[in-house]
């Protein structure tokens, strides 16, 4: 359409950016950089010229695009080593929303997706409680975010705790997909408390 193409961002670069914003997250100068409206955020990625509090919305929004295009790109690594990828499952992946039934973009994402290649591999039945605060997480956070909503006077650490989760999702991710074994920076993280 207009004459645009698309194609998949390598996952590797995906998972780059999300490692860059969550340990920039931890980092002290960034961090004041935030609190600041002096100068814009230099970053290897952009330069960020709006209000600085506002890059938080941008950074939670890109990581959660970054996790759902690596389920999609696990499940589809998983099928075809397992010999089980083939036109009809490209076109249930293609457009996962209306052909696999699931109870809202959570559950298809991380239970309807991942169960394409076992029924084990879903997140509700690998790690329930990190199922539960995913669950939440769309509820509260990310359907909002995409559908016309920012994070309002979003606390650092509430950013740092979605981005632990996140990472946690990468980590389950790992424990099933094969393409980057299992990255140690992932599989040590812990849920974060979310009555905070």
């Amino acid at each position: 359409m207009f004459g645009l193409t698309v194609s998949n961002v390598p996952v590797v670069n995906i998972r780059r950016e999300f490692t860059f914003f969550r340990e920039s997250l931890s980092d002290e100068r960034f961090v004041l950089k935030l609190k600041q409206v002096r100068e814009p955020i230099e970053t290897p990625y952009f330069i960020w010229n709006d209000l600085p509090m506002n890059l938080l919305t941008y950074i939670v929004q890109r990581s959660i695009l970054g996790v759902e295009a690596c389920v999609n790109a696990a499940a589809v690594y998983q099928l075809l080593a397992r010999g089980r990828f083939d036109p009809k499952m490209a076109e249930k992946l293609n457009g996962p929303g209306r052909l696999l039934g699931g109870k809202g973009m959570a559950d298809t994402l991380y239970n309807r997706i991942p169960s394409q290649v076992s029924s084990e591999l879903q997140l509700s039945v690998m790690d329930c409680e990190l199922w539960e605060q995913v669950r939440r997480f769309y509820r509260e956070v990310r359907n909002p975010l995409f559908h016309g909503y920012q994070l309002d006077r979003p606390p650092i650490s509430g950013v740092q705790d979605a981005m632990q989760m996140l990472g946690c999702v990468y980590g389950w991710m790992d424990r099933w997909w094969g393409a980057f074994g299992e990255i140690e920076a992932f599989s040590r993280l812990t849920l974060p408390d979310i009555d905070r």
